[in-house]
Parts: structure tokens; C-alpha cells; sequence
């Protein structure tokens, strides 16, 4: 999710996004990212970093 910083202004329901998210997919990975606020970056980082090799198999399909 990014934008987090503006959640609360517009009352955001964050846990019932990932409720709704983990009723669909299951364990999928949820990155609450602010650039904003700088919340999130490294932990968006270290994943794109740790499943990169993914994305690129993916982008050659």
C-alpha cells in the first residue's frame, strides 16, 4: 500500500484492506510504504532486492 501518510485523513479502514487482501491471496505480502513520511522504504527495498529474480522471470513471460 502506498500514500499510508494519508490514511487517516481520509479514514482509511488499513485493516480491513489487508483482511480483504488476505481473504483473496493468502499470505501475500503487505508493504505499508510513505515516502512521505519515509516509512517502508527499506522494507520495499530488501523485497524487491529478495525477489528480483522473480520479477525479472516474470517480465520475460
Amino acid at each position: 500500500m502506498t500514500k499510508l501518510d494519508l490514511a487517516d485523513a481520509v479514514e482509511f479502514d488499513l485493516e480491513a484492506l489487508i483482511r480483504n487482501i488476505h481473504g483473496v491471496r493468502p499470505g501475500m505480502p503487505i508493504l505499508k510504504v510513505s515516502t512521505r513520511a519515509g516509512q517502508g522504504i527499506e522494507e520495499l527495498e530488501q523485497f524487491l532486492v529478495a525477489h528480483r529474480t522473480d520479477l525479472e522471470a516474470a517480465r520475460a513471460v
